[in-house]
């Protein structure tokens, strides 16, 4: 069982851990100096729909969505929905590894065939999600210590490194509002999705009745980082400069020095990062395990084995590159996941409150 600040510091890392390093709301749209504006919109989606997706398992505490949703939807409908959700987190987690074995090539291992660390990444989440949502609580605390010092690290370190010019985050709306909602549609899709990973987290919270306000906070802590990194990007980079990164965080990272103190402050970023990278991966496995396992009634631990053999096969696939990721994670493309998303979670929410499905937990 993990506590409701733990569940909190789940949702809160998963975007910490992932979203800053490769920072969409930056790259993957056109918003340039506005890209702070669309990290508020997408901030504010994903607490919504974070609260929505909380609301509809604290209904059920003592259940996962693969098991409630057959009992909200109907035993087929439940089941085809469900396999869904469980699909949709473990793309996510092959999504992740292979992110990931790009940015340590980009960044550190140039000649290093990408299967090896696709793959590492692979057994490492099949063994976080062997050791279960326990592991992760108490992960997390230690995880979110360390990126958060290091974002402040950065903080306080870049100004002093690199001459900033506020100036850059003007004019406000110069192109207007159309921009700004399409770089937000991407980081948005990325807050659900962590959001929504209470639907199989909420059972093993020990206070479930604090789910709502856990996952609400979590979302905004990370928004409030994101925002934070996204205005420095713009101000130490340039917009149209950060605009153009793989991954601005690491290039600001790079950018730093400060003689006989720091020389490769990148280095020790990344590798703080990566452990992140490598928790998110694993936590997407586990959602996909679990609500899998229970839409189907086998044991956890098989279908684990199966989706792990599954995994090492995709990430290991070269087919399977950073331009296609990229391309598969345009505005267009995640914003009718999000649709999609949000409209399935969504459907099963009225669905359960029109029918009045839901209990509370024995022990409350």
């Amino acid at each position: 069982m993990i506590s409701s600040r733990q569940l909190m510091l789940i949702v809160a890392l998963s975007r910490l851990s992932v979203i800053f390093v490769f920072m969409p709301v930056v790259t993957g749209a056109d918003a340039l100096q506005d890209a702070w504006l669309a990290v508020i919109l997408a901030t504010a989606a994903g607490a919504l729909f974070g609260a929505a997706a909380a609301h509809l398992a604290t209904r059920f505490p003592d259940d996962t969505f693969g098991t409630f949703a057959k009992d909200v939807l109907g035993t087929i409908p439940g089941v085809v929905v469900a396999t869904a959700l469980g699909l949709f987190f473990y793309s996510l987690a092959i999504m992740r590894t292979r992110q990931l074995a790009f940015l340590l090539i980009a960044t550190q291992l140039q000649q290093a065939p990408s299967w090896v660390f696709a793959t590492t990444m692979i057994l490492g989440a099949i063994y976080g999600a062997y050791l279960g949502p326990d592991a992760f609580g108490r992960t997390a605390e230690i995880l979110f210590t360390l990126i958060v010092a290091s974002i402040l690290v950065g903080v306080v370190l870049l100004p002093i490194a690199v001459p900033m010019d506020v100036r850059l985050l003007q004019p406000v709306l110069a192109r207007g509002l159309e921009p700004v909602l399409e770089a937000s549609i991407n980081p948005a899709f990325w807050f659900a999705s962590s959001a929504a990973t209470v639907l199989f987290l909420a059972k093993y919270t020990v206070d479930v009745k604090q789910a709502v306000k856990s996952v609400v906070k979590g979302t905004l802590i990370s928004g409030s980082t994101l925002l934070v990194m996204a205005m420095l990007a713009t101000v130490s980079l340039g917009p149209q400069e950060a605009r153009n990164q793989i991954s601005p965080l690491v290039s600001m990272a790079r950018i730093i020095y400060i003689r006989d103190a720091i020389e490769r402050l990148d280095l020790l970023a990344l590798n703080i990062w990566v452990l992140g990278l490598q928790f998110d991966a694993a936590l997407f496995l586990l959602a996909a395990t679990v609500i899998l396992a229970d839409a189907w009634a086998v044991k956890s631990n098989s279908m684990l084995l199966l989706l792990g053999a599954g995994g090492l096969v995709l990430a290991s696939l070269k087919a399977i590159d950073l331009f296609l990721i990229r391309q598969a994670l345009t505005p267009e493309i995640t914003g009718l996941a999000l649709i999609l998303h949000v409209g399935m979670i969504g459907l099963t929410l009225v669905i359960a409150i029109v029918r009045g499905k839901g209990y509370q937990r024995e022990d409350e």
